[in-house]
């Protein structure tokens, strides 16, 4: 039974090897999908551009949708930290601070907290900017840091 089964299997391996169609390395040929398709919107990286255009264009009403989008996309995705969208909020109101602006800098601030909880440096230029806006400022500062 065995040299049987053997033997139709010694007779049966040439016809699967002449059944296979030959393969030139020149035929193959990669399929990209992604070429196709236009990118999504819903990318934080795209959400982050809509965000930035409006709201350097003086859009209040578009940067707070974008920015609300981003929130709700964080959420829907489980996303604990965006530290680089918080990292680069950060930066904008340290900008915005040296401008002048402090309230939308403090603005910019807790809004970096909310995109990353545990990032200190949000925390950090929030107590920074308390600690600015008076001659005691240190009370509310401490307050923000810990």
């Amino acid at each position: 039974m065995r040299r049987a089964a053997a033997a139709s299997l010694l007779l049966l391996a040439p016809l699967a090897v002449q059944a296979q169609p030959a393969r030139s390395s020149g035929a193959e040929k990669v399929i990209d999908l992604r070429a196709s398709r236009p990118p999504a919107g819903n990318t934080f990286e795209a959400l982050w551009s809509a965000y930035r255009k409006a709201d350097q264009g003086g859009d209040a009403d578009g940067a707070l949708k974008a920015w609300r989008e981003i929130r709700r996309v964080r959420i829907e995705r489980n996303i604990r930290s965006l530290e680089p969208l918080s990292l680069a909020t950060v930066g904008q109101g340290l900008d915005r601070m040296a401008k002048g602006p402090r309230e939308r800098a403090e603005d910019d601030f807790r809004a970096a907290t909310s995109l990353d909880p545990h990032l200190p440096d949000a925390y950090f230029a929030l107590a920074d900017s308390e600690l600015q806006k008076v001659p005691l400022g240190v009370v509310p500062a401490l307050s923000d840091t810990f």
